[in-house]
């Protein structure tokens, strides 16, 4: 059998529903019935149901979840993970200011109680109960300087921990605590107009500096790794970035033509850049360097590239271009790394995504990725598609090479306005593509 849904519902008072089901009773049976690229390379199964309430500033979150993960230790062996909330109750304030003074409070409190099943002897349920407020000060400044301070705290309870080994769960309880400190300074901003006939033009230069500071908690081998709660990264880092923006207003309004970022972390305990032969360290990260020309509605740029600390040379770049029509669009994407200590490319691939817009009752759909290093095809996926009165047909051929689950296929699918599918055929293509 396969179960697989999702829902969505508004209600009044301010609630909301959102459930998904993705199950199945057997994967290797389901990987060799549908034949397909995309549940092979599946390895989550994930079960889960959201009820939220907001209310001001406020959030309720109320979540149930049961989730499969499959691994492949050997070729002829597959392991199953197995985890879920039973409940997750979870209480959100957004920054809220005090009393009309210039301190806001925000805060996560959270309360959970969780079964695992990672392996014969890692097993067990437990709970957690984490609480993190948050004060921020909004500091009275000029128009063009802004500093925020932050400070927090976090505390979270255990009641089971990992043995020694990290193979079983401990019937001992754990109280986790650190401190959390921010500072956020924007400016001084500088800016020029330039005026034209029918346009304004703004140039805006604004440095910031952001610094995190994270307190260690303490040994960390102990605490159950669940989701992103659970793991702690200590830190006392500085980032700068000088940021160049151009803006254009016009009677149509105001929009951003682009912009250049360039923006470096700084370390003031441990180092970000670790090279080896001969070993070196550096308390900086890479240089980046990201920038986004936006010239009309129908045409977007990108392009970022990353620096190394220690060898200063290009350690990775990606160009991207979206361009847009009433009939169309084509996205090319384009993404390289490089060994920082030789230059020697690592990997290089090209993405093309391309097809016709929903206006009409044709529509096509293409995507091909083709590794330029390699020189070889990666994937290709083509759909065509019909849509008349009340029903509508597509035709999808798809072309799969990553291995180890290199596939080639077709699907044709019709649907009924009102009933849903009426047929799916799926089927191999071997020789396609070769």
């Amino acid at each position: 059998w396969k179960l697989q849904g999702k829902h969505r519902q508004l209600l009044p008072g301010g609630w909301s529903i959102k459930a998904d089901a993705l199950d199945l009773s057997n994967m290797d049976f389901f990987q060799r019935f549908e034949r397909t690229f995309d549940p092979n390379a599946l390895r989550r199964l994930p079960v889960f149901l959201t009820v939220t309430r907001t209310v001001g500033h406020q959030t309720f979150n109320f979540r149930l979840d049961h989730e499969k993960t499959f691994f492949q230790p050997t070729q002829n062996t597959t392991s199953v993970v197995v985890l879920e909330r039973q409940p997750q109750v979870e209480y959100r304030l957004r920054p809220t200011q005090l009393a009309g003074s210039p301190l806001y409070l925000s805060a996560v409190a959270e309360a959970s109680h969780f079964r695992i099943n990672r392996s014969p002897t890692l097993r067990g349920k437990y709970s957690r109960v984490d609480l993190f407020p948050q004060l921020s000060v909004l500091v009275p400044s000029l128009p063009w300087f802004s500093l925020t301070p932050t400070l927090g705290a976090r505390a979270t309870y255990y009641t089971a921990t990992y043995t020694r080994d990290r193979q079983a769960l401990a019937d001992q309880s754990l109280l986790r605590r650190y401190g959390t400190a921010g500072l956020t300074l924007t400016g001084p901003s500088f800016s020029r107009i330039f005026a034209t006939k029918d346009t304004k033009l703004k140039h805006l230069i604004e440095p910031r500096l952001e610094y995190v500071y994270v307190s260690d908690p303490g040994p960390q081998e102990r605490v159950p790794l669940f989701d992103e709660r659970d793991g702690v990264t200590v830190s006392n880092r500085l980032r700068w970035t000088v940021a160049s923006r151009l803006f254009a207003k016009t009677a149509n309004g105001t929009r951003e033509l682009g912009s250049l970022e360039v923006s470096q972390d700084y370390s003031f305990s441990q180092p970000l850049t670790t090279r080896y032969s001969p070993r070196q360290q550096s308390q900086r990260g890479p240089l980046g360097l990201a920038l986004h020309v936006n010239p009309s509605d129908n045409l977007l740029l990108d392009a970022r590239a990353s620096y190394d600390a220690i060898t200063s040379k290009l350690s990775s770049l990606s160009l991207g271009s979206i361009l847009r029509s009433q009939k169309g669009y084509v996205n090319v994407t384009f993404f390289s790394s490089f060994d920082p200590r030789t230059g020697n490319t690592n990997s290089s691939q090209l993405q093309l995504f391309l097809g016709s817009t929903a206006e009409g009752p044709w529509r096509w759909q293409s995507m091909v990725a083709y590794d330029l290093w390699k020189k070889d095809l990666l994937r290709q996926e083509h759909t065509v598609s019909y849509r008349g009165s009340c029903w509508a047909v597509s035709v999808q051929i798809r072309d799969y090479r990553i291995p180890p689950h290199q596939l080639r296929d077709y699907r044709i699918m019709l649907d009924l306005t009102g009933i849903g599918t009426l047929f799916d055929i799926r089927g191999g293509l071997e020789a396609f593509g070769k």
